[in-house]
Order: C-alpha cells, then structure tokens, then sequence
C-alpha cells in the first residue's frame, strides 16, 4: 500500500509542470482587468473632475489719481472673473487674511479702487472696496484676489497705501 501513495505521489509531482503558467496567465488576465477598471474611471469621470483655473493678470498699485490713502487692482487681461467665484482680502501686511466675495463681474479692463480694508461685511464690487476700516497713509496692506471654485491664488501682492 505504501507503494501505491508513492507511485501516485510521484505521478503528482510529475505534473506539477502546468502550474507555473497557469498562475502567470491568471496574474495576467487580473492585471488586465485592475488596469481596464482604472482607464474607465478616468475616461468616464468616476475619478472625480478637475475645475479650470482662473487665469489672468492682475496689478495691485496705489491709486495717484486721488489726494485719499487708496489702491488700485487692474484686471490686465485674461478670463473674467465672475460674481461670486472670487474673493478679496485687503489687509495691513502680516495681519491674517480676512476674505470678502466680489459680488461682480470683474472683467479685464475693469479696475477697482481699494478705499478700506476687507471684512465679511465690505462692499466689493467691479469698480469699488468699501464699508471696512479705512486705509492709511503709509502703511503697507496685502492683497490676495483668490478663485472660489479652485481655491487658487491669482495675486498676491503687498503695496504701500500713499
């Protein structure tokens, strides 16, 4: 009897040569497939949509025109910014950013005069910045014009109030 497990055991081992290349065509297939899976949810969006950036130039400088402690910010050209997907901080430098939604459409060519400091309850619109603490002469303020949808910087800039 002993014979016989031998016999059959050996008749096993004989046949093991199979093995190894059904294992690599399994392997194979499973590759395939994780790699299909992944190529579709690209393709077909499961893997979440990217938003388009803003993109635009902008120049933060003071405003010469005027005898008040003012800025200017110039949207030079580039994408429009739309109501309400941007917003505004204006502060002293090195003071927290305080943000405030541009409730208009800031178009290139449009300018915006900066007579206060922004907080959640300024006036920001394509021609103004106002109802904030007024700036002042000489000191130098921040600002940072980010885009709502992407999170995105489009300027950040100190400038001296004069």
């Amino acid at each position: 009897m002993n014979a016989k497990k031998k016999n059959r055991t050996r008749r096993l081992r004989k046949d093991e040569r199979a093995v190894s290349p059904v294992i690599g065509v399994i392997l194979m297939v499973a590759i395939t497939v994780v790699m299909a899976a992944i190529i579709a949810a690209f393709v077909y969006g499961y893997a979440g949509t990217m938003e388009k950036t803003a993109q635009c130039s902008i120049k933060v400088t003071t405003n010469r025109a005027t005898s008040k402690a003012d800025l200017k910010i110039m949207h030079m050209g580039g994408d429009i910014l739309y109501n309400g997907s941007w917003n505004v901080s204006v502060t002293k430098a090195g003071e927290p950013l305080n943000w405030a939604i541009g409730k208009a459409d800031f178009d290139p060519g449009d300018e915006i005069i900066v007579e206060t400091e922004t907080n959640s309850t300024a006036n920001v619109n394509d021609t103004a910045i106002r109802d904030g603490t007024p700036l002042s002469r000489g000191t130098e303020y921040r600002v940072v014009i980010r885009d709502i949808p992407t999170g995105t910087i489009l300027v950040d800039q100190c400038v001296r109030a004069t």
